[in-house]
């Protein structure tokens, strides 16, 4: 069985950062939401489902992770739905829960829609400009999709998440380790990676986990776990904010 590493922080007196890569005079990471969208419009439904499998997520790891989390919540909110891997383990785990999706590209949200029916509320929508009925008990951000969002972006989107977490909620952020640059991507400084499809490009912004630590205690947060762990070679980590 694989042996998982926790480690736990209390938010400190925060200083000013100190951000170890920061690069904000690149054009390309004042604005990575929008320009990264096309990869998914173009991006067929089976190929997101083998690109699950050869990142090692299809059999949802990361989600057996946070069993308890998942088990004890009655609203639970998956970023970046895409195809439904989350959502569909959620409903397994927890079938009373109030489950709700983000996905603002919009094949992949009628296909969950068509997919889920009743079981999810599909929210088709930029995240920026989403709106939910009610206060969650835990929210997913995972397959390092933090990470296709600009720096600026990334503190903004942090908080909004705080902002529709119930006091207490819990805030689950997946990122591989930073500097190691997943396959077929390339990468011209530390931090910034990129993977061409066709036409399209696919740029991340990988944060650090002191970046993640400061942007989360800054809005709010009080405590950060983490679990760590490997899919296919691929390091990961959870990072878990309440």
């Amino acid at each position: 069985m694989m042996e998982l590493a926790h480690n736990t922080a209390v938010a400190p007196v925060l200083p000013q950062p100190i951000l170890p890569v920061v690069n904000y005079r690149k054009s390309v990471v004042n604005g990575l939401n929008k320009s990264n969208q096309a990869i998914y419009e173009h991006m067929s439904i089976q190929h997101f489902k083998k690109c699950a499998v050869g990142s090692g997520l299809a059999d949802c790891i990361d989600l057996r992770l946070i069993d308890d989390l998942i088990e004890k919540a009655d609203a639970i909110l998956d970023f970046g739905a895409g195809y439904g891997r989350a959502i569909e383990y959620f409903h397994f785990r927890n079938i009373n829960a109030r489950l709700y999706g983000i996905e603002r590209v919009k094949k992949f949200a009628d296909y969950l829609r068509k997919r889920f029916r009743s079981h999810c509320s599909v929210i088709n929508s930029d995240v920026f400009e989403a709106t939910l009925p009610e206060k969650l008990d835990l929210i997913t951000c995972l397959w390092s999709s933090i990470a296709e969002f600009s720096y600026q972006e990334q503190v903004r989107l942090i908080g909004q998440f705080r902002r529709w977490l119930k006091p207490g909620g819990v805030l689950v952020i997946e990122q591989t380790v930073v500097g190691k640059v997943p396959q077929h991507f390339y990468t011209t400084d530390e931090c910034h990676y990129y993977h061409r499809n066709g036409n399209d490009l696919l740029a991340y912004c990988a944060p650090y986990p002191e970046q993640l630590d400061h942007w989360c205690f800054d809005v709010g947060f009080k405590t950060r776990n983490t679990i760590v762990y490997e899919t296919n070679n691929i390091p990961r980590t959870l990072y878990l904010y309440s």
